[in-house]
């Protein structure tokens, strides 16, 4: 069910997909939400429950004046943001993991970013920390740029796939023409591939 909030001034919808979640984690995601410096009637907030079980707790929504829960039957982080994205109301749409903490300005700066650089179709964090709840071992640390971790100091703008600079999937915001194109794609080659849509 499609859910729409009265659209005055909203920009942004924030979307969290999430899928059996750790609560302590999505705890701290919508803690570090609740202390957004964007007052919350310039944003809409979704949390997409991918079939958890138990289903997600309304109570990470209900804070929230536009927030709610959409449910998503088809497991699958695409499927839960193809949702997500059929639920957002702004031309501004922010994919938040459900063990990301945001800084306190993060929706401030999306906001900022999208309107200064309206050109752009998708962009994202510069920083993306960890926070490890063991020290990983020297040989493990090794691999830790694996997990799509940054830490730029210097903004990295291009339309070059191939170099690096593309925003990763935590703090990813798109633009609602390009997450349309992605929908129309995906749908697409769901049809072509398993022939399920009607």
């Amino acid at each position: 069910m499609v859910v729409k909030p009265k659209l005055d001034n909203m920009i942004l919808t924030v979307v969290i997909c999430t899928y059996n979640p750790r609560i302590d984690f999505l705890e701290r995601t919508v803690e570090s939400l609740k202390k957004q410096s964007l007052p919350v009637d310039q944003w809409s907030f979704i949390i997409v429950d991918n079939s958890s079980s138990p289903p997600v707790d309304p109570k990470f929504v209900n804070w929230h004046p536009n927030g709610h829960i959409a449910i998503e039957s088809k497991v699958g982080l695409t499927s839960a943001r193809v949702c997500g994205i059929q639920n957002a109301v702004t031309d501004l749409i922010l994919f938040v993991d459900d063990d990301n903490v945001l800084a306190p300005d993060y929706l401030e700066e999306t906001k900022r970013i999208g309107e200064l650089y309206p050109f752009l179709g998708a962009f994202g964090s510069s920083q993306i920390i960890p926070e490890f709840e063991e020290q990983p071992s020297e040989e493990c640390y090794k691999h830790v740029r694996k997990l799509a971790l940054r830490d730029l100091k210097t903004s990295l703008w291009s339309n070059d796939p191939r170099d690096g600079s593309d925003p990763w999937g935590a703090g990813l915001v798109v633009r609602r023409d390009v997450a349309n194109a992605f929908v129309d794609l995906f749908t697409t080659t769901q049809c072509v591939k398993w022939s399920t849509c009607s």
